[in-house]
């Protein structure tokens, strides 16, 4: 599928600070769109950093790779919620509206697995995010929405449950589990790009990327002692929701999990332990 532009938010961020390189393997330039009224524009030979106010709009075929998102699944006040609601339900209609333009377009919006569950197991994140969702494909002709589960890896600077688990066991310090097993489908962040990238050349409508890999947190926590030799002390929690569990599995959309060039979660889960060293 050949766009004359590709614009893109979030790339500065996890997912797309490691799906630039994949997306320059297919296009020859980026357009980012940042906060603060800048854009950046993405070459092979480097990046360049432009106020908006020189955006030159575009009347060819244009993709808008929709990755921003701030993540705040429980806002304390009324400034966080507005911020929450600015930045996942207006940012991208804002972009398309005001920079982009509609027409010729395809949007692919990353997506939460959390918004595939259940009102009562929504939180006010995953619901910014489905607004945008649902105002997007009410008013744009060729709308796909990419839902990722958990994901880890390189440049991954979230402070998420893997990546706690190795600082704690790396330093000896105890780890907290719930006492009923919690499980999390959990994916590489390179096959979650490479999911991303394929998504771009298919039909427009809503896809997941899925790995095979559903594990408790404790089955986690043991493979990241076993592959430290360090066992740590393992607090309980008490009060712990499977989010997993609740997902009615006929909800979730078709699966782009790559099928093959993918490593096992152990040798994924040793190179990060590397990683963060």
């Amino acid at each position: 599928m050949h766009f004359e532009v590709v614009y893109t938010s979030g790339l500065s961020g996890f997912i797309g600070r490691n799906l630039i390189q994949h997306l320059l393997e297919k296009f020859p330039l980026l357009i980012n769109f940042r906060r603060g009224n800048f854009h950046e524009i993405y070459s092979r030979n480097g990046c360049v950093k432009v106020e908006n106010r020189y955006f030159n709009k575009s009347d060819g075929s244009k993709l808008f790779l929709s990755i921003a998102a701030l993540y705040k699944a429980f806002p304390s006040s009324r400034k966080e919620l507005a911020e929450l609601y600015d930045s996942n339900a207006v940012l991208p209609i804002k972009l398309i509206e005001e920079y982009i333009g509609s027409e010729n377009l395809k949007v692919i919006q990353i997506s939460s697995y959390f918004q595939l569950l259940d009102l009562e197991f929504q939180t006010p994140y995953s619901l910014t995010k489905s607004l945008a969702n649902a105002y997007l494909k009410q008013n744009y002709d060729s709308v796909s929405v990419l839902y990722l589960f958990d994901t880890f890896g390189d440049q991954d600077d979230r402070s998420r449950v893997i990546d706690t688990f190795i600082t704690k066991i790396k330093n000896s310090e105890p780890i907290a589990l719930p006492k009923e097993d919690v499980y999390i489908n959990v994916s590489h962040v390179s096959d979650v790009c490479r999911a991303i990238i394929s998504s771009i050349d298919l039909p427009s409508m809503d896809y997941c990327v899925m790995s095979g890999n559903t594990l408790s947190l404790r089955f986690i926590a043991e493979e990241i002692m076993r592959l430290i030799g360090n066992r740590v002390k393992v607090n309980e929690l008490t009060a712990n929701i499977d989010y997993f569990y609740h997902l009615n599995k006929a909800n979730i959309p078709k699966n782009l999990f790559p099928t093959s060039g993918s490593r096992t979660f152990e040798e994924y889960l040793e190179m990060r332990i590397n990683e963060i060293g």
